[in-house]
C-alpha cells in the first residue's frame, strides 16, 4: 500500500510527476487519496497535459476517467491534444478525441492540433485527426513547411479558395492550395493523408 504526504502542495507535485513519467497506478492512488485531478503547475499545465505530451495513453485514460478536463488550456492556450499532436503520440491523440477533446481548438498562436501534427511530420497523428474531421479548411492554417530542420520551398495554405494563381484541389468543399513543391509530412504529403481518409474520388483538380 502506498502512503503519500497529505499536503495539497505535495499531492500536486507528486501527481504532476507521476503523470509526466507515466505511472497510472501511482496516479490512481494519489487521486484516491484526494489529489486534485485538474491541479496546475506554474505554466498552467495539468496532469493530463503532462501525460499527453509524453504519450502515456494509459495514464491519460486514468486521468480522463477520474474527471480530468480534456480541453484544459495552459498559458499558451494549448490543450493536451495540442501537445500530443506536437510530439507525435497518435495513440494518445486517439484516446483524447474519443473522450471529447476539441479537434478544432486553437492555441494563443491560432494553431490547431492538425497544424502542429502536419508541420512536425507526424503522419499517423494527421490521419487520426482527419478521421475525427479536423478542419482542413482553416483560414489560419498557413504552414511553414518545416520538417526535421530542412527548409522546404513549398508552402501549403489551407484556405477556402486558396491564393490566386495557385493550383487548387477541392476536397469535400475545402480547398487545398499547394504552391511549389508539396509539403513533406513524414515522407508522405498532407495531400496523401487527405486522400487516404476521404478517398481519391473526393479530390478533384479545381479548374479555376
Amino acid at each position: 500500500m502506498a502512503f503519500f504526504i497529505h499536503t495539497s502542495e505535495q499531492q500536486r507535485s507528486q501527481l504532476l510527476r507521476a503523470a509526466q513519467n507515466g505511472h497510472p497506478g501511482i496516479v490512481s492512488a494519489l487521486l484516491a487519496d484526494g489529489a486534485d485531478v485538474n491541479t496546475r503547475d506554474s505554466e498552467q499545465r495539468t496532469p493530463l497535459h503532462f501525460a499527453a505530451m509524453n504519450g502515456h495513453h494509459e495514464t491519460v485514460s486514468v486521468l480522463l476517467a477520474s474527471g480530468a478536463e480534456e480541453n484544459a488550456q495552459d498559458w499558451e492556450l494549448k490543450t493536451p491534444l495540442h501537445w500530443a499532436a506536437i510530439n507525435g503520440h497518435h495513440e494518445t491523440v486517439s484516446t483524447l478525441l474519443r473522450n471529447g477533446a476539441d479537434v478544432y481548438r486553437q492555441d494563443i498562436q491560432k494553431n490547431t492540433p492538425l497544424q502542429y501534427a502536419t508541420e512536425q511530420g507526424h503522419i499517423e497523428c494527421v490521419r487520426v485527426l482527419l478521421r475525427h474531421r479536423a478542419d482542413i479548411d482553416d483560414r489560419n492554417m498557413e504552414l511553414s513547411s518545416r520538417h526535421r530542420g530542412q527548409d522546404y520551398q513549398g508552402v501549403a495554405t489551407l484556405a477556402a479558395g486558396g491564393p490566386v494563381g495557385a493550383p487548387a484541389l477541392a476536397v469535400r468543399g475545402a480547398t487545398l492550395a499547394v504552391r511549389g513543391a508539396t509539403l513533406a509530412v513524414g515522407g508522405a504529403t498532407l495531400l496523401a493523408a487527405i486522400s487516404e481518409i476521404y478517398g481519391t474520388e473526393e479530390i478533384q483538380q479545381n479548374p479555376s
